[in-house]
């Protein structure tokens, strides 16, 4: 019992640290730190692989640098994480569509609105 209330107490502990390293992200994006960013996105995942909002941050970044299939890769997470999210679906899709693949695209579009 104790071990298992300790692993909730350190998943907890790690989702408020990763939170807080999501918060640094975004601040250091509005500066244009992009790649100190990532690092701290990245760090966010590594604490809780279940928080979706690092994967959702990154995809700016991605989309700025013309790197799709990255940025196609976090939106696939958010799903992967989130599914009753919508505007991921609708997202995806977007991606899709911008890489020609029009077919799956609408697969992921009629997915944002079930």
């Amino acid at each position: 019992f104790i071990s298992a209330l300790q692993a909730c107490t350190d998943f907890k502990t790690s989702h408020e640290q990763a939170i807080e390293l999501q918060g640094r992200a975004v601040e250091l994006m509005t500066h244009g730190e992009n790649d100190s960013a990532l690092v701290l996105f990245h760090k966010a995942i590594e604490l809780d692989t279940t928080y979706y909002y690092p994967y959702a941050s990154m995809v700016p970044i991605y989309l700025e640098r013309k790197q799709f299939d990255k940025a196609l890769q976090a939106t696939n997470k958010v799903i992967e994480i989130k599914p009753e999210l919508a505007e991921a679906w609708t997202f995806a899709g977007i991606l899709y569509d911008k890489q020609g693949d029009s077919l799956r695209a609408k697969t992921f579009y009629k997915r944002s609105i079930e």
